[in-house]
């Protein structure tokens, strides 16, 4: 969490593989994706959470990141995934 913290790329994106998979961590889907978020922000990890989105695909992870998306972005109030 410290290297993570401190702008530590591979922190974060092992940070948010530990509250996805609840390594170490109880599972925290939202900490997971803040995690994952600020690694691929980072510029490195783009290429990983698209090759993780598509291998969790219909996973409750997943589920849960589309329902961010649909919330967040979208703005779509009565998505029903």
């Amino acid at each position: 969490t410290r290297a993570a913290c401190g702008d530590n790329a591979n922190a974060m994106w092992e940070l948010g593989e530990c509250y996805r998979l609840g390594k170490g961590a109880a599972v925290d889907f939202n900490r997971a994706a803040k995690w994952y978020s600020e690694a691929v922000a980072t510029g490195k990890y783009k290429r990983q959470f698209t090759k993780l989105c598509e291998e969790q695909a219909g996973t409750p992870f997943m589920k849960y990141l589309q329902g961010l998306k649909a919330y967040l972005v979208d703005k779509n109030y009565e998505l029903d995934i």
